[in-house]
């Protein structure tokens, strides 16, 4: 049986959120920076008049830094908690059929891995949206 996939670019890699768990897309807000905070947390916004702790994906998952900042805010929903991942792109959505993970990928990515799933443009590797926003707010 096929889920539905957000696909998305962190960096230069290819990664994938259940769609059911995506709250919204849009452009970037200015974020209001947090003191002391870790470099994966680049700021606190306001969103739709909530707070909204403002991640870097490619940061947070220790991949190499991106040609271009990040291009496009994912707000993901786990539970209550609400995270706004930037990211570099946002490819749209895909039904696959998750599977264990068997690309190369980094140990920080790894952890936070729920499976990896096929699309037009190659494997992407689904992040587990619990343990995406427990880590995103990890100080």
């Amino acid at each position: 049986m096929s889920d539905s996939f957000l696909v998305l670019d962190a960096g230069d890699v290819q990664v994938a959120l259940e769609a059911a768990q995506v709250e919204e897309i849009a452009d970037p807000p200015a974020g209001r920076p947090l003191p002391r905070a870790p470099r994966h947390l680049v700021g606190l916004a306001s969103v739709r008049g909530r707070p909204l702790p403002l991640v870097d994906l490619a940061c947070l998952v220790q991949l190499p830094e991106a040609s271009s900042p990040p291009a496009r805010l994912v707000v993901l929903r786990h539970g209550e908690a609400r995270t706004g991942l930037l990211v570099s792109r946002v490819r749209g959505v895909v039904a696959s059929e998750r599977r264990p993970v068997t690309a190369c990928v980094g140990s920080a990515l790894r952890a936070l891995a729920a499976g990896e799933i096929d699309t037009p443009a190659g494997i992407a590797i689904e992040l587990d949206a619990g343990l995406l926003v427990e880590a995103a707010r990890a100080l």
